[in-house]
C-alpha cells in the first residue's frame, strides 16, 4: 500500500533529509565501526530509516525530537543487520567443523583480511563523509598533494600546530574505517594527486 503524503509531511520530511541526511550516515558509519566492507549496510539502513519515517510521519512530526527518533530507528535497523550478520557467521564456522583440517579461527582471519582490503579510491571516495570540510582540505593537501605541515599551514592561514592536531584527527578517524597500510602508503609517497 503506498502512502500519500500531504503538503506539510512532504516538507518536514524534506527538511529532515536536508538538514540530517549527512550526520544520519556518518552515524551509521561510526555505529558499524568504520568498516568499509559496510558502507553499503549503512547506505541501505538509512534508505529503510526513511521508509519507516514515511510510515509513521504522523509519530514522527507529533515526536518532541524527531531526531532522536530516526537515530532510535537507525541504531534498531543496524543492530538487526548486525545480529543476522553474526548468525551468518556461525554458520560459515558450523561448516567449518564438518573439515577437521581447516581450523575456524584460519576461516575467521582469511575472512577479515578479504573484508579489510580497501583501495586509495576507496579512502578518496569516503573522506568527505568521514571528516569535516577543514579536515577534507588538510587531507587533500597533505595526504594527496603531499605538501609539507608547514605548506600546509600556510596555504590554510593557520598556525603549523594547529595543521599537526587536525592531521592527528585525520589519522584516527580513518584509521578506524581503513586499514593503516594505505595511509602509510600515502605518507611514504607512493601516491600522489595533482
Amino acid at each position: 500500500m503506498r502512502k500519500t503524503l500531504t503538503e506539510e509531511q512532504a516538507a518536514f520530511l524534506t527538511g529532515l533529509v536536508d538538514q540530517y541526511d549527512d550526520a544520519l550516515l556518518k552515524y551509521a558509519i561510526r555505529f558499524l565501526h568504520y568498516r568499509p566492507d559496510l558502507i553499503p549496510v549503512a547506505q541501505e539502513a538509512v534508505q529503510e530509516m526513511y521508509v519507516r519515517a514515511i510510515r509513521h510521519v504522523d509519530e514522527l512530526m507529533a515526536h518532541e525530537n524527531p531526531v532522536a527518533w530516526l537515530k532510535l530507528c537507525l541504531k534498531r535497523l543496524l543492530l538487526n543487520h548486525a545480529r543476522s550478520r553474526a548468525a551468518q557467521l556461525e554458520e560459515l564456522t558450523e561448516d567449518v567443523s564438518a573439515h577437521p583440517e581447516i581450523e575456524g579461527a584460519q576461516v575467521n582471519a582469511a575472512l577479515e583480511a578479504w573484508s579489510g582490503r580497501v583501495s586509495l579510491q576507496e579512502v578518496r571516495e569516503m573522506a568527505p563523509v568521514l571528516l569535516s570540510p577543514e579536515e577534507q582540505r588538510i587531507f587533500d593537501e597533505h595526504f594527496l598533494y603531499g605538501l609539507t605541515t608547514e605548506e600546509t599551514a600556510a596555504l590554510e592561514s593557520i598556525p603549523a600546530a594547529t595543521v599537526r592536531g587536525r592531521i592527528s584527527r585525520i589519522r584516527k578517524k580513518l584509521r578506524k574505517y581503513f586499514i593503516p597500510a594505505c595511509l602509510l602508503m600515502l605518507e611514504a609517497g607512493y601516491y600522489h594527486w595533482r
